[in-house]
């Protein structure tokens, strides 16, 4: 009795408070073009409740009767404070130019008073970028420039970030802004492996998200055509100014040497998975009935109804043929369960010191990522050394050098038989297959024998076994002399040379299904099996590799003078750049079984 009176008060306990609170819904918009604005944050006034909106611009946030305001705030938007009038508040909110800071980084890492440039430009410093929680320079900058579209191209771990500034102006182009660190344009060009045919492939990302952003000092992003014709035609999609750490001096960080150390983990899920229907079962829509077809991986057959029925393939156990049953019915959260707990463990450790002579910064980078796709990884090893030496008053000694290393396994992507990629396997499976036991491919079940699929693979055969493999090399070295002869003429010798090393290596397994027996229920009664033949479901095995090294080497000369006279500024800048690009690749492929284990 005492335990019913409990429970019975908890229960009016629950609905007192869940009736004390109240639910506003609705949409954020830009109120310049009507487009909706993805990751808001949507609080109540005065408190710690809050949410952000997801795709579509759409929240939903649960706050008691005693909040009144909604905050709305968003990195290059004013912010939004509005009254809860209803259970649905629309909301518009209006860009704002803020001024990050007084001195911005034009081309060719010329430092200038950003009141002092006629075009457009935007700059994020090194404390914006870290709390990003990002492991690319690139994908750092998602939703801290206003008017720039971060997006990644494909679903794989370190797949290529795309930096749009101010949508497409390019048919045929790639539309992706130039990258320039400190003063060097870098390569910034995807790599893919994988089948290649169908429109399947294996994206292993561009390398310019491979710099470090625990490295970076600023970014800054020219827009518009008055700053990128300072990089001609290369110029032509907006470009990014990557500034990197220098180190400071023995005076600015009070002490001779400075250690720093961070570290994070993070954990991942899918956030939006394809909606399926799970009305109805295995099989085929025939003469305007559901025929049961337990090889089919359609799910056109009959209704769910729950009964009790086969849905493997029988198979000879010890002379006695013997298949697995379960209820004919849907199961809960079913392709969420064929995905892994993504985890990420990244780790940053950096000196920095001087004198006022001489300045120093080194860092190390360490990435190691588990995708949510079994099997899916990606590390990352990164060095970073810059120095800067004051010869004398007039004469300045800057160098950086740069090595990224990356290994990564990643899974083909796209929409082809041919290929047969592993989630667009799991897609077609129906949603009465339970994935955590068509895991273990080795069973009689589950194997080229008991494997319920007629045309398909078992998916996590696929991710065991097709290897797609690459291995990055990323080396970015610079020197600068700078001279410093008359009061405010400046002169800039600079080399730099980037070179990137990739190679890709692809393992097709060798497989063949086996004929099997099917079970047919046509819904008149007879149930009969059908000897079906998978000779088509199969792979002869094969192999290919691919190569391609890329160097840039870029040299520039520049001369820069600047002279206040009365009330007015007068600058000029003059000089020369020469880049000289080469690219070699190679493919081969051969059809024949390998030994992958010696890449792992």
């Amino acid at each position: 009795m005492k335990r019913t009176f409990l429970w019975l008060f908890g229960l009016l306990m629950t609905v007192q408070v869940m009736a004390q609170n109240r639910t506003i819904t609705g949409v954020v918009t830009d109120a310049s073009n009507g487009e909706a604005l993805i990751g808001v944050s949507v609080s109540g006034k005065g408190t710690s409740i809050g949410t952000v909106t997801d795709f579509d611009g759409v929240y939903s946030l649960s706050v008691p009767k005693d909040v009144t305001t909604l905050v709305f705030s968003y990195v290059g938007y004013t912010s939004v404070e509005k009254p809860v009038t209803a259970l649905k508040m629309d909301v518009k909110m209006a860009s704002e130019a803020t001024q990050i800071d007084e001195v911005v980084v034009s081309a060719y890492g010329i430092n200038r008073n950003k009141g002092d440039v006629s075009y457009a430009n935007s700059k994020v410093t090194s404390d914006e970028l870290a709390t990003s929680g990002s492991q690319g320079a690139l994908s750092a900058l998602q939703g801290k420039v206003a008017g720039v579209k971060i997006s990644k191209s494909g679903g794989n771990i370190n797949s290529s970030t795309r930096v749009v500034v101010r949508g497409e102006s390019s048919f045929s182009g790639s539309n992706n802004a130039l990258v320039v660190v400190d003063g060097v344009i870098v390569n910034n060009s995807s790599f893919s492996g994988g089948d290649n045919t169908g429109g399947s492939n294996v994206d292993y990302g561009n390398r310019g998200n491979d710099i470090n952003p625990d490295d970076i000092e600023n970014i800054t992003l020219l827009k518009g055509p008055a700053a990128t014709t300072l990089y001609g035609s290369a110029g032509n999609s907006g470009v990014l100014l990557i500034t990197t750490k220098k180190g400071k001096s023995a005076a600015a960080l009070n002490k001779k040497l400075r250690v720093g150390y961070n570290t994070s983990f993070t954990v991942e899920t899918p956030y939006v998975l394809l909606q399926r229907q799970d009305k109805f079962g295995q099989g085929l829509w025939k003469n305007g009935g559901g025929t049961v077809d337990l090889g089919e991986n359609f799910s056109w057959g009959p209704a769910l109804d729950g009964s009790i029925r086969p849905w493997t393939s029988p198979v000879n156990l010890n002379g006695e043929m013997v298949q697995l049953e379960r209820p004919y019915s849907s199961i809960d959260n079913q392709l969420e369960s064929f995905f892994d707990l993504g985890k990420t463990w990244s780790n940053n450790l950096s000196f920095e010191g001087g004198s006022d002579k001489f300045n120093y910064y080194a860092g190390f980078n360490y990435v190691d990522n588990k995708g949510i796709v079994p099997h899916n990884y990606f590390k990352k090893y990164g060095f970073t050394v810059n120095t800067t030496a004051n010869l004398s008053d007039k004469l300045t000694l800057e160098s950086s050098v740069k090595y990224i290393r990356t290994n990564q396994r990643g899974n083909v992507e796209g929409a082809s038989f041919a290929t047969n990629p592993a989630y667009f396997s799991a897609l077609q499976t129906p949603a009465g297959i339970p994935f955590n036991e068509i895991r273990d491919y080795n069973s009689p079940f589950h194997d080229f024998k008991g494997y319920y699929g007629s045309y398909t693979v078992n998916p996590y055969y696929f991710l065991d076994n097709y290897f797609n493999l690459n291995d990055a090399d990323n080396i970015i070295g610079t020197i600068a002399l700078k001279y410093k002869p008359i009061k405010g003429l400046e002169i800039t010798s600079r080399i730099g040379n980037n070179f990137v090393l990739n190679n890709s290596y692809e393992s097709v397994p060798v497989y063949a299904y086996e004929s099997q027996l099917v079970l047919i229920d046509r819904g008149n009664g007879v149930l009969i099996y059908d000897d079906r033949d998978r000779a088509n479901n199969s792979n002869i095995g094969e192999y290919s590799e691919g190569f391609s090294k890329i160097n840039a080497l870029d040299f520039n000369n520049l001369a820069s003078y600047t002279k206040e006279w009365e009330k007015f500024d007068f600058d000029i800048l003059g000089g020369i750049n020469i880049t000289d690009f080469s690219t070699r690749t190679s493919f081969w492929r051969n059809t024949r079984r390998f030994n992958y284990s010696k890449f792992l």
